[in-house]
């Protein structure tokens, strides 16, 4: 833990050489959580960083996420619960533990535990306490009650002169060292014999507990508390606990650290030629028997307690924490810090409800003080300490023993005991600014006098507001005053205020969109102001105009600015409600950063922030304060995550899901009743506040990647036979994506479904149609024969009927034909008599005209001649009718469609239709019309426009056409 105590004593102006303590962030992990026991007793990683935990009651292992179990009632069972030794067999994969009966190992592939048998006789309990590898890779095994024993190719053979009380065994190179309530042994295992080391003989007399070797050294611990160093044949007394040792390690940074019994861990520092202890300082430890250190991956520090579970000490957490806890072990009365002070290597932390607190880092301690007052403000004013509270006023202390109130009235005649003193500011070492709820108090150090500032309607350069919350002193002198509804800055000529307002408007009532919470000016002289919930601002002091950083305020967790500090490289540090954001004012570049990160928490406290020297700086929220130097903060890169697909876990209706591990292995066959199945997946990430995002796809379903966030498992069903890779990646919000992890699962098909038994399925079919097909074609041509003599049979009688009714269909025809025919001459013989009697009137009518001319002519026998034609005249009309009768038989389809196409026809019309059908020319049709050749013009020139034909149709065409 040499890094939280660089902070302290590099920063604050300590001695170092004084320091005996360090404060210390550890994260527990307990049975509450899922830990088989409270009391951890071993710890090992294995190469797939899941990290195993041996306790007194069970085995666990742990990724991060969750806890899985083993002990003797377990579904897969240990032999004896209480472990006492774990070791990795990196070259077989195999975990080792030794339990206090037995040695036994993990199988990853079988994910079984066995038992190796160390002392072939019934009922031997086989305590192991330690087990190490020699250069052949065969084992050496310390039992406690039985003594060390050295695997062969035939077994385990005993090379220890001592069979009982075995300690510890440590190997450096081919020497083995052994432990035991006589000493130490040592023991060549190129030789197989003992040897002589009169150093340490030194230590016969010393309770050994434990050995370890790092490198070349091997470091002694023993029940008084002793750590010794043996290296190069030369023995050297380190250090004295007055605490048993329980266990010694060694981390990549190669600093030591010691568990102790009923007394913490330490870690041990080399300045110069000495060594000593410098103590880590945490109330999960302080007064517990740590019983193993374990320096496991990512720089993290992991402590198995006596009773207080797994301890986690992450080194590379740039943030530590002061909290709510017992002022003996470094906490505070109340957690939620308000105000942070540096007073010569001692800080002042003032708490809301718990009082004020001194923390003394030169000593690791905290004394308190008006524990239950509420703390806003705190201010060193030379010698002397100002502390301003909530609704209790200010308080001062000189000898920093106890504080006394302040008894003033201002010169309204005010008292200030009552005040709420949001922030104090020192001018020059003789006055003090207060920022109250009630205007802005000036205190004059040399005269006593209180002088107060209030908000005056009537006075344009009075303050803007009394709800001050802020006061602030730039670097050209100016006083400046953040209130809740605009910024003041003060004129001491004029003992007056400009106001300043985001709007440039001095409205007269209150808008939180001008309340002001904090104010900063760089090095660069740019002057910062954050708000109430509108972001950060910067002042343009030539113009006294505010300028918002619109692009940052669009990237901040929070609008809600409670105090803002710098660093070195143009880093601005903002605290809100929303955890702790570093803005680079050159680049615009913007890092949030939040619990998960190492904060206290999300929330922070208006004006709890302080930068000390060598620019450590300081933010307290609801929760304790953080300590930090931005550097170091800037410097942590996010490692890229790699997850482990640790279960597939195989779903029936039938029976319970059966879950296999996975993580050792590259692929899986499954069989055709395991389509159902989910992969469980997991980062080994020991940051247990950080959220994790996933990605997972099933290549050969899933197109795209799936996204999940703190979802550790995925469910797939009714897959097809075939080969599937799934494969899961993670990161942490907002960081690249980490690297793929992929896992092939190789669905077996059912009988019917492989490719042999589809094969014989259609060979059976192509036989067996086959055979359909040659007794069907065979069966076809019988009953083809048959059907085929009743067609031959029905053909005859079918010709034969055919033959019949194609002679009555002939007689008929002929019968129809000749009836036509007949019908025909009828109707050309009556159109022939309509002719002869239309010519015989004309005859009539020339007789009759001559007898007109020459009377002299006219006889009886010309009058009988006359009446004689005449009568045969008189059937002219019945004629006609009689044609239409026979020219409708004839033709009646011509007459259907005329009369449809034509409906307006008068019967002149379709009697000179008729005759045009009847191929009648026009001397004909004038003959028997009675009419003239030019009225038979006319009157086919009046059909022609009844029908509606155009010019270029002969009507005689059209009515031969028709029907």
């Amino acid at each position: 833990m040499y890094y939280f105590f660089t902070i302290y004593s590099t920063t604050l102006g300590f001695d170092i050489t004084n320091n005996s303590t360090v404060p210390t962030k550890l994260t527990a992990l307990k049975a509450k959580q899922g830990l088989s026991h409270n009391n951890v007793t071993a710890l090992v990683q294995d190469k797939y960083g899941i990290l195993w935990i041996g306790t007194d009651d069970g085995l666990n292992i742990y990724d991060g996420n969750s806890i899985t179990t083993f002990q003797d009632n377990s579904e897969i069972k240990l032999t004896f619960n209480s472990i006492r030794t774990l070791s990795m067999d990196s070259l077989e994969n195999k975990v080792w533990i030794g339990t206090n009966g037995s040695l036994e190992y993990y199988d990853y592939g079988e994910n079984k535990f066995y038992r190796e048998t160390i002392i072939p006789q019934d009922n031997i309990i086989e305590d192991v306490c330690k087990i190490l590898w020699d250069d052949d890779h065969k084992k050496i095994v310390g039992v406690s009650n039985q003594g060390v024993y050295r695997e062969r190719e035939y077994g385990y053979t005993l090379i220890s002169e001592e069979t009982s009380h075995i300690y510890s065994i440590e190997r450096i190179n081919s020497t083995l060292y052994i432990a035991s309530n006589k000493g130490i042994s040592v023991y060549d295992l190129a030789t197989d014999t003992y040897l002589d080391q009169p150093q340490l003989s030194f230590l016969h007399q010393k309770q050994i507990r434990l050995l370890e070797a790092f490198g070349d050294t091997l470091y002694i611990g023993t029940a008084q508390g002793d750590i010794f160093i043996f290296n190069k044949g030369v023995l050297e007394h380190v250090v004295n606990t007055n605490h048993s040792i329980k266990s010694i390690t060694k981390d990549k940074q190669g600093i030591i650290w010691v568990g102790t019994e009923s007394h913490g861990a330490y870690t041990l520092i080399k300045e110069k030629k000495k060594y000593r202890l410098q103590k880590v300082l945490n109330k999960k430890i302080s007064a517990k028997t740590i019983n193993f250190i374990y320096a496991g991956n990512d720089n993290i520090i992991w402590l198995g307690s006596f009773g207080n579970g797994l301890l986690q000490c992450n080194l590379n957490d740039p943030f530590f924490t002061i909290g709510e806890g017992p002022i003996k072990e470094l906490g505070l009365n109340n957690g939620s810090v308000t105000s942070i002070e540096n007073d010569a290597g001692k800080i002042w932390i003032g708490t809301d409800g718990g009082g004020i607190h001194q923390v003394d880092l030169s000593s690791m301690k905290i004394t308190s003080f008006l524990k239950n007052k509420s703390i806003l403000s705190v201010q060193k004013v030379k010698n002397t300490v100002w502390v301003g509270t909530y609704k209790d006023g200010l308080f001062y202390s000189s000898d920093r023993k106890r504080f006394k109130k302040l008894i003033r009235n201002d010169q309204l005649n005010y008292s200030i005991e009552k005040e709420v003193i949001w922030d104090i500011l020192n001018d020059n070492d003789t006055l003090l600014w207060m920022a109250t709820s009630r205007g802005v108090i000036k205190y004059n150090l040399d005269n006593g006098l209180l002088k107060r500032y209030e908000y005056d309607e009537s006075n344009t350069h009075s303050l803007s507001n009394n709800d001050c919350r802020k006061v602030y002193k730039d670097i050209k002198g100016d006083i400046w005053i953040g209130s809740f509804h605009g910024l003041n800055r003060y004129c001491p000529r004029t003992d007056e205020f400009k106001r300043l307002y985001f709007n440039n408007k001095a409205s007269d009532n209150m808008n939180v969109n001008n309340a002001i919470l904090s104010i900063y000016e760089d090095e660069h002289l740019n002057f910062w102001v954050g708000t109430f919930g509108k972001g950060l601002w910067r002042l343009n002091r030539q113009d006294d105009l505010f300028e918002e950083e619109e692009e940052i305020n669009k990237n901040l967790p929070s609008l809600f600015i409670y105090g803002i500090e710098s660093s070195a490289d143009n880093f601005l540090w903002l605290s809100s409600n929303k955890g702790i954001s570093a803005y680079n004012v050159k680049t615009g570049q913007i890092l949030n950063y939040n619990e998960a990160d190492g904060l206290q928490g999300p929330q922070f406290n208006v004006g709890a922030s302080a930068q000390f020297s060598n620019e450590l700086l300081a933010f307290g929220g609801t929760n304790g304060v953080n300590f930090f130097y931005p550097q170091k903060v800037l410097n942590t890169s996010v490692k890229t995550l790699q997850p482990i697909i640790k279960k597939l876990i195989i779903h029936a209706s039938d029976h319970p899901s059966v879950s296999k591990k996975i993580y050792h292995k590259k692929s899986i066959t499954l069989q055709p009743d395991e389509r159902n199945f989910s992969f469980e997946y997991a980062v080994v990430d020991f940051k247990q506040n950080h959220k994790l995002e996933f990605q997972t796809r099933l290549l050969g379903f899933d197109k795209h990647w799936q996204t999940s966030k703190n979802t550790f498992s995925s469910l797939y069903s009714n897959f097809e036979v075939g080969t599937y890779t799934f494969q899961v990646r993670a990161r942490y919000p907002h960081q690249e994506w980490g690297k793929i992890q992929s896992f092939q699962i190789n669905l077996s098909p059912f009988f019917y479904e492989r490719i042999e038994f589809k094969i014989v399925c259609i060979v059976l079919l192509l036989i067996t149609l086959y055979g359909v097909y040659r007794w069907t074609l065979k069966r076809t041509h019988l009953r083809n024969d048959r059907v085929e003599e009743i067609i031959n049979q029905r053909l005859k009688t079918l010709i034969s009927e055919e033959q019949v009714l194609s002679d009555l269909e002939n007689q008929q025809s002929i019968l129809i034909r000749e009836t036509l025919e007949k019908r025909e001459k009828e109707l050309t013989t009556h159109a022939l008599r309509l002719l002869h009697l239309t010519s015989l009137i004309e005859q009539l009518d020339e007789k009759l005209l001559h007898l007109q001319t020459h009377p002299e002519e006219f006889s009886t026998n010309k009058i009988k001649s006359i009446r004689r034609d005449i009568k045969n005249a008189e059937n002219l009309e019945k004629e006609w009718e009689i044609l239409n009768q026979l020219f409708a038989e004839v033709h009646q389809p011509f007459i259907k469609e005329l009369q449809e196409l034509n409906k307006g026809l008068t019967e002149g019309n379709l009697r000179l239709c008729y005759l045009i059908r009847l191929k009648m020319n026009t001397k004909d049709i004038a003959s028997i019309m009675g009419i003239s050749i030019n009225s038979v013009k006319v009157a086919r020139k009046r059909l022609r426009k009844r029908l509606e034909l155009p010019t270029d149709i002969s009507l005689n065409d059209y009515i031969f056409e028709l029907g």
